[in-house]
């Protein structure tokens, strides 16, 4: 089973418009998926979903 956390990587602007990420995400995918996660653009182009396995299940 895997439990869904949703982060935020994008920032406002001046003007309150979203920017685009600002740290290297393919090293932050590559962790994750290490692990057995994943990472998905979310559909609004606003940030990711990372998908981890939940530690109490086997």
């Amino acid at each position: 089973m895997y439990k869904k956390l949703i982060i935020d990587t994008s920032r406002p602007t001046q003007n309150h418009t979203y920017s685009k990420p600002y740290w290297d995400i393919s090293l932050i995918k590559t962790f994750i998926e290490s692990y057995g996660g994943k990472l998905n653009a979310c559909p609004e182009g606003k940030g990711y979903d990372i998908i981890v396995p939940d530690a109490h299940r086997s």
